[in-house]
């Protein structure tokens, strides 16, 4: 028999920590709005980890770690399209990353996901002792106590951080202080500094890493402990939706009025506040579906590329656009992605890379020009050798200690065939 609840009764750490002193062995699966984690669990052991969330996904993690290039991901993923092949078998036949890197990178990606499960309070989780895994979840073998303790430090260490840099709005500048050169040996470290313009907001910048919250904002405490940056401005955030009866009646005016894209916003913002809110969730499923479908055949042709139409500098200052938009804002300054290649290689779900396409077409920042890229066409040959940046080596002996710590009582691990479908 099953147990349903949502993580503001029971958190997942208890949750886990029930099915490792029961003995018990099932699938956990967590679900918020478009995001799903899946968990297999047996005895006191997790045996597979599973997300839906971009920044979990393989090529994604890949990407914040500097293994392979946004050139690389798109082009495993057109590649992927065709085959069907799973990514991590892509890559190695491609050449953008070894067997044994990709087994290394996997064992982390698998536990990053579980830790990051661990960080939600709000959503809507399931235990299920007859249930099957994900096709595409990551063997593992970790004992549910020691992730459980190590997650637990990690969340008091998180909400600590949070406190110092605030709301997701602040804004950060750069000082007079220069980032130490070796910070820049990691790519994710490179990232993020770079984005730290005067310009985009705390939420902005976690994003643009494509790393978890976690590293990310560690990276921006130290940074902001040094002097390295400082606190700028803060900018106001959205009020919150009414009760779902009502967003739900709003939604079904929207719908019959075909404003899909109104009703697609209502909906993310309000499952937020009602993360366990199942009316809400499958109402967002179709809403979002009939928007993709209702904008890819009136207004936006996913092989059409958008480019910058306002200097960049004076795009990102403004203060009417989001951390999605400032992202798609950098793709489209580059003026070689389109918008089927901006779904592929973003951390972002596909409706939310459309959206914030469609919210600069708006507000005027971006053009979409009548040039098409050949659909058989690597992107790496469109680019150019100018735009094709190699990313930066992780610095190899930190990385390799700490996957070899990972490893030690974890099993056989995952093979390329059985990681992520992307």
């Amino acid at each position: 028999m099953g147990l349903m609840g949502t993580l503001d009764t029971m958190s997942l750490g208890d949750l886990l920590a029930w099915i490792s002193t029961a003995r018990k062995s099932g699938v956990v699966t967590v679900a918020s709005g478009k995001n799903r984690l899946q968990l297999s669990v047996g005895g006191s052991r997790i045996l597979g980890a599973y997300s839906n969330e971009p920044p979990m996904l393989l090529g994604q993690f890949l990407l914040s770690r500097g293994k392979i290039d946004e050139v690389a991901l798109h082009d495993a993923l057109a590649r992927q399209d065709s085959t069907r092949e799973h990514l991590g078998k892509v890559l190695t036949e491609m050449g953008a990353i070894t067997k044994d890197e990709l087994d290394l990178y996997v064992v982390l990606k698998a536990e990053e996901t579980i830790f990051n499960m661990l960080e939600w309070s709000e959503a809507m989780f399931e235990f299920d002792i007859h249930a099957e895994a994900d096709p595409r979840m990551v063997r593992m073998d970790h004992g549910i106590d020691d992730l459980i303790m190590r997650g637990a430090q990690r969340g008091d260490e998180l909400a600590q951080m949070r406190k110092v840099l605030g709301d997701p709005g602040v804004v950060l500048c750069r000082t007079e202080i220069e980032l130490p050169a070796e910070a820049r040996d990691s790519p994710m470290a490179a990232r993020i500094y770079d984005a730290i313009d005067g310009k985009r907001t705390l939420a902005d910048i976690l994003l643009n890493s494509r790393a978890s919250d976690y590293f990310a904002t560690k990276f921006l405490y130290e940074l902001l402990r040094a002097g390295v940056v400082r606190i700028k401005d803060v900018q106001e955030t959205q009020p919150e939706p009414g009760s779902p009866r009502a967003i739900l009646g709003a939604v079904n005016e929207l719908l019959a009025a075909e404003q899909f894209e109104g009703a697609v916003s209502l909906l993310s913002a309000s499952l937020k506040v009602f993360p366990d809110n199942a009316e809400l969730q499958q109402m967002l499923t179709k809403a979002e579906a009939d928007f993709l479908d209702h904008t890819y055949k009136n207004r936006l042709s996913p092989t059409r590329i958008p480019r910058l139409i306002v200097p960049a500098d004076k795009a990102l200052a403004r203060e009417d656009i989001g951390p999605n938009e400032r992202f798609i804002l950098d793709l489209a300054n580059q003026g070689t992605w389109d918008v089927k290649a901006m779904t592929r290689i973003a951390p972002l779900h596909e409706v939310d890379v459309v959206r914030a396409t469609l919210n600069l077409l708006d507000k005027q920042l971006i053009e979409i020009t009548g040039e098409e890229r050949p659909a058989d066409t690597p992107a790496v040959e469109v680019m150019g050798d100018e735009l094709r940046r190699l990313a930066g080596e992780v610095h190899a002996a930190a990385v390799e200690g700490e996957v070899e710590d990972r490893l030690e009582g974890s099993g056989d691990g995952a093979t390329p065939d059985e990681i992520s479908a992307r």
